[in-house]
């Protein structure tokens, strides 16, 4: 009997003393917690929060953070509650029907329940349409891309809880709704993924994954190469799939909630679908691409596609750092000279979905639409346009001389009309 006492004993100090054990050696390497938990650091002690008594409450939460096997207890706590109650301890995420995971924000943005000023959005578009005009002029594409939208995409599969229930016009629908019918080059991947749904052979997105599959953006990258293709009228490389692996393994970001609810066991997801593609680039047209976007384009970013096809690809996530295989790798947005960076592209992509889109372009569209379209720039083109068309040139040389006018003067006021005449052409 004491025999057993002492085991007991013997476990009891085990249990006590292994997780401090753990907190201050680090034994096992038992990784740490994901997504929005972030651990607090250790207090300083002074007089003042002594007395106060916030060291020690301080203190206390630094140590239940850190203590050992703080991360396996965590992650048990959640897989009971998920496994037999269907709940996750992550923000926004819940379990829907079929087991799907549903990230409930995604369905508000749909829903309408979320919406940007419906004035932000209308001037947007107005200088989008006097951007895609700018452009145009310079033999440069602009095409804003919709992703699709998980909402969207698995809505009947919400929590029988929540209220599907349309409440107003989401972002998505009032940007569909004013491009309609106007010259801005758009693509709409959240109405032709729901087309596809259900005739799709693999999953456009996955059961875990909160962005589209990794199969299905290397399909929307094939769909926006063909898509530039035909409006630039140019000849691109040529994508063929090579092979298609199938596998239970997700790979990048078709598991990304997974990470999040910090589980013992991963959910398991669908047979997803891994393209590898081959390219044909011989007496192709290579062209520069630049994409203004979310973090949708860096999955469609690792069907390697943007890499192969264009001769340069710059991505400005949320338009601030880069990533490129150009000069402008690694920079951030604030340390380029915007001008000369769009400049050296043929093609502008703004890609974002539900969620995002109500910031769209995240400045870039006011950007541009200051350096190429308000009256100053239009009226510096139209000078370096003269200045560069020699007879053009000599032409406002002579008009100088003959009204007694200084160059300058002159080289305004020419360039000024024209200015005036695009504004009597957008009114007619």
């Amino acid at each position: 009997m004491n025999r057993f006492k002492h085991i007991i004993f013997g476990v009891l100090i085990v249990s006590i003393w292994l997780p401090f054990a753990q907190m201050i050696f680090q034994v096992l390497d038992l990784g740490g917690l994901k997504g929005a938990f972030v651990p607090h650091t250790k207090p300083k002690l002074t007089d003042s929060t002594w007395l106060s008594g916030d060291f020690q409450k301080a203190y206390e939460t630094y140590l239940n953070d850190t203590i050992g096997f703080h991360q396996y207890f965590v992650r048990l706590r959640n897989q009971i509650d998920y496994g037999l109650f269907n709940k996750c301890h992550s923000y926004d995420i819940e379990v829907g029907k079929n087991g799907y995971l549903i990230a409930t924000s995604h369905l508000d943005f749909h829903l309408g329940k979320n919406y940007m000023r419906t004035s932000r959005i209308d001037s947007l578009v107005s200088m989008l349409k006097d951007v895609n005009d700018a452009f145009s002029k310079l033999n440069k594409t602009l095409l804003v891309v919709f992703a699709p939208s998980r909402g969207a995409f698995y809505k009947e599969l919400a929590p029988s809880w929540y209220d599907i229930t349309a409440q107003h016009e989401s972002d998505y629908q009032r940007y569909i709704r004013l491009l309609s019918g106007s010259k801005v080059n758009h693509i709409d991947f959240n109405r032709s993924f729901l087309l596809e749904k259900n005739k799709s052979k693999y999953p456009l997105f996955t059961k875990c994954g909160i962005h589209w599959s990794l199969y299905g953006a290397a399909m929307a990258a094939d769909s926006m190469v063909k898509f530039i293709e035909k409006v630039r009228n140019e000849d691109l490389p040529d994508i063929s799939v090579a092979r298609i692996k199938e596998s239970f393994t997700a790979r990048g970001s078709d598991a990304d909630l997974n990470s999040t609810l910090n589980l013992l066991w991963p959910v398991r997801n669908n047979k997803m679908a891994y393209p590898k593609f081959a390219f044909n680039k011989k007496d192709k047209k290579r062209l520069k691409l630049l994409t203004i976007g979310d973090s949708f384009y860096y999955t469609l970013l690792e069907s390697k596609i943007p890499d192969e096809v264009f001769a340069e690809q710059s991505f400005w996530y949320y338009n601030t750092s880069i990533t490129s295989n150009g000069p402008s790798a690694s920079k951030k947005t604030s340390e380029i000279n915007f001008m000369e960076e769009v400049n050296r592209h043929d093609v502008v992509v703004l890609i974002g979905t539900e969620i995002t889109i109500g910031s769209l372009g995240w400045s870039f569209i006011d950007h541009a639409w200051t350096k190429y379209c308000s009256f100053n720039a239009r009226l510096e083109y139209y000078i370096n346009l003269i200045k560069n068309d020699p007879a053009w040139f000599e032409q406002v040389k002579q008009k100088a001389d003959q009204y007694n006018k200084g160059l300058d003067i002159q080289l305004e006021q020419d360039a000024n009309w024209w200015v005036q005449q695009e504004k009597l052409n957008k009114k007619n």
